[in-house]
């Protein structure tokens, strides 16, 4: 497979040997026996073939949570649907599993100003959205 880092080196490549090929006469004639549109063929069909296996890698993030954007809306799905029983370990796990590690991402970033690891797991990230909010209940009573 060939990914975005390596398409970008061959197009980079690319241009150097179209360059070249413009003074062919200065190099070894079966250093550019092909033409610079049949290399750039050869590297677009290597990108084309690309694209649908990433595509296919990545978590699409449900309309349902993109409609998300304040911490109050983050916090009324968090306990709809994010709220487990913290006395079985089990519970946490059953929870993870409707949810992505994108969809959690995405919901950490309307929480935090600061960028999450991209390794970060998703019972990681979940622990980060339940602290964001027991700080703030904690706050809240100690109010006077």
């Amino acid at each position: 497979m060939v990914n975005k880092k390596e398409i970008d080196i061959l197009q980079s490549l690319l241009k150097i040997y179209k360059e070249m090929y413009l003074s062919k006469e200065l190099f070894n004639k079966n250093n550019l026996k092909y033409t610079p549109e049949e290399v750039e063929n050869v590297i677009n069909n290597l990108s084309v073939e690309q694209k649908p296996t990433s595509q296919r890698n990545q978590n699409v993030i449900r309309e349902s949570i993109l409609s998300i954007v304040t911490a109050d809306e983050v916090k009324t799905f968090y306990l709809e649907n994010l709220s487990y029983d913290h006395s079985d370990s089990k519970s946490k796990e059953e929870c993870l599993k409707n949810i992505s590690v994108d969809e959690l991402k995405y919901l950490y970033s309307i929480l935090y100003s600061s960028p999450v690891r991209k390794t970060i797991r998703k019972i990681d990230l979940l622990d980060l959205i339940e602290k964001y909010f027991d700080s703030i209940d904690r706050a809240f009573s100690m109010k006077p």
